[in-house]
């Protein structure tokens, strides 16, 4: 049986299936910073529901299904993802602030 292959990225460890489709939740973790990434994917998907047809189930030991993307999709969901980072209040205010080690209340500083 093949196994999923993982990187890890600072602090984070993002999946991939073993014929290199990404984990979807893995990888909004990874570039939003944040443990939410549940949460932000519900919200990308209810405000832009095109962005599920670039992902599907994938089984892994976890024990329930996965979304996965191969490379084209995931270019379309970091499309949506960015938006989403750049415009979301919500978001700004519960990433964590790696600099100062904890969350921050306060919107990113420019």
């Amino acid at each position: 049986m093949n196994e999923e292959i993982q990187i890890v990225l600072d602090d984070d460890t993002v999946n991939f299936t073993p014929d290199g489709k990404i984990f979807v939740l893995d990888a909004i973790c990874a570039m939003a910073e944040t443990d939410k990434a549940d949460r932000i994917w519900r919200k990308m998907q209810a405000d832009n529901p095109q962005i599920v047809h670039h992902v599907e189930a994938y089984e892994c030991k976890k024990g329930r299904p996965i979304p996965v993307a191969d490379g084209a999709g995931w270019e379309a969901i970091q499309d949506v993802l960015f938006e989403y980072l750049v415009s979301s209040k919500a978001v700004r205010a519960t990433v964590p602030n790696r600099f100062a080690g904890e969350s921050s209340d306060a919107p990113f500083a420019g």
